[in-house]
């Protein structure tokens, strides 16, 4: 409701108060020339507010949209990582197998090569044996051996 003076806006307000509160009940705001326009203001901005927040809401749920489809994409590479993990532990057992079946492969050939040269000299000492302390025995004459 517009009182055109502020002298009477400002009487309103001192002396008939129990009129202002009435008219706040039914939603009646009271208004002088000077209010009048920062009301128009206000409600100006109010209804610009109402534009915006439908412009909001509906730019928060794309933003939702997208937060959903990032959920998705994260689960989806965390997927991802957890199978490399997998796969790289697997891939690691298995080189440690083949590393251990090395291990025992050079531990065998190293094993024959030490038994192949025990062969060896073994051979040589009892060829030696055999060979050296034999006394070479002159052939008596009218033996066999003469020769």
């Amino acid at each position: 409701m517009f009182v055109p003076s502020e002298s009477l806006f400002a009487e309103l307000h001192e002396n008939f108060a129990d009129i202002v509160q009435k008219a706040n009940r039914a939603r009646v705001v009271i208004v002088s020339p000077s209010l009048l326009m920062l009301s128009i203001q206000v409600i100006q901005s109010i209804l610009r507010m109402r534009k915006q927040a439908h412009v909001v809401q509906s730019e928060v749920r794309f933003l939702m949209e997208d937060v959903g489809r990032l959920e998705d994409r994260v689960a989806k590479l965390q997927q991802r990582h957890r199978q490399t993990g997998e796969a790289i532990e697997q891939i690691l057992t298995s080189a440690g197998k083949i590393s251990r079946r090395s291990e025992r492969i050079d531990a065998l050939d190293l094993d024959e090569e030490e038994e192949a040269r025990r062969s060896v000299a073994d051979v040589a000492d009892e060829t030696s044996e055999d060979v050296l302390p034999i006394p070479l025995k002159r052939a008596e004459p009218g033996s066999a051996r003469a020769g």
